[in-house]
């Protein structure tokens, strides 16, 4: 008696794979063409596939933009572009658009879904780039900050940093979060595990950085932390958290438009999340060139899936004027 043969299941593609082969013409790009040509120096150690995804996040955004799509979602808090959950979305490069949760019944039609919350699903919108069609994700998520208290004896320092203004110049001190101290105040004091220090500057309202003065002096080994203007999706990093360092996946960021401007909030989504007192945190690429600085998690309330996210590490030293350093 024959038996059927079973046939191999085919591959499930991933990460740059989902990406179009090509680059997007000039038209796609718009205004951005001009941008990503002034920063061809600071991309110049990309690899393609790195530089195929910065360009086809600022295509999408250029059409997104122009769409209006954001405008009609009840309880939207933001847009990042890259890799799609294919566990309970899509294998799939494209628009994830947050909301925060919602119960509300004149909602349901917004997100396809008849209750809320319920499970994300494929996706029930998309936008055209030129000839190709991105998919549009619309995802209710909690985000929670990853502090345990009111001061960094409950965060994490991200490295030594030293201000470019005038009357801070001279001091020893550590970049952190600054969600971790609550409501801050220019000179008053931060326990730390061991010891204390002064808050002597914290970034403008959107980036998610403070400058804390240590008594403490760096080690003479210091040695300069590079830091990227652009990041890609789906490279590797590191969160150099207090406890241990753990490797995961750039899966989404919000574009910069080429700026690290204080006005546009940059964020990078990671496929994991650390934990509970892990705010500040340094991330880095395997290389040692820096990436963000840890904030928390945004998690699926009907499933508990959660992901990391991190303040732009650039942005964060372009908004307090400082050097950065290990």
């Amino acid at each position: 008696m024959s038996q059927e043969m079973e046939l191999p299941q085919p591959r499930r593609l991933e990460g740059y794979e989902l990406l179009p082969k090509h680059f997007p013409d000039g038209e796609l790009l718009g205004p951005y063409a001009k941008i990503l040509d002034a920063l061809r120096d600071e991309t110049i150690d990309y690899s393609e596939d790195e530089l195929r995804a910065i360009h086809w996040t600022m295509a999408i955004e250029n059409a997104f933009e122009r769409s209006g799509f954001a405008a009609s979602m009840p309880g939207f808090q933001m847009t990042t572009y890259g890799f799609a959950n294919p566990e309970v979305e899509q294998p799939a490069f494209g628009v994830i658009v947050y909301t925060v949760p919602s119960d509300l019944e004149e909602n349901a039609s917004v997100y396809k879904r008849p209750r809320q919350p319920q499970p994300d699903t494929h996706s029930p919108y998309a936008i055209s780039v030129g000839d190709i069609r991105f998919p549009i994700f619309v995802r209710q998520r909690k985000l929670e900050l990853h502090s345990l208290g009111v001061n960094p004896r409950h965060g994490t320092a991200a490295c030594w940093a030293k201000s470019k203004r005038p009357p801070l110049a001279s001091k020893t001190a550590v970049l952190t979060a600054k969600h971790i101290l609550r409501q801050p105040v220019l000179g008053q004091t931060i326990p730390f595990t061991t010891g204390s220090g002064r808050l002597i500057d914290v970034a403008p309202e959107g980036v998610d950085a403070a400058l804390v003065e240590v008594n403490q002096m760096p080690a003479t080994t210091t040695k300069r932390l590079r830091t990227r203007k652009l990041v890609a999706q789906w490279i590797d990093v590191d969160v150099h958290t207090q406890h241990s360092v753990f490797r995961t996946k750039v899966v989404e960021v919000n574009s910069s438009r080429g700026s690290l401007h204080y006005s546009l909030p940059l964020r990078i989504f990671l496929a994991h999340p650390a934990n509970s007192g892990d705010s500040g945190s340094l991330v880095t690429t395997p290389g040692g060139v820096g990436i963000g600085m840890y904030m928390g998690s945004v998690t699926n309330p009907a499933t508990g899936a959660s992901e990391g996210f991190c303040q732009h590490l650039a942005q964060a030293a372009s908004a307090l004027q400082v050097d950065l350093w290990l």
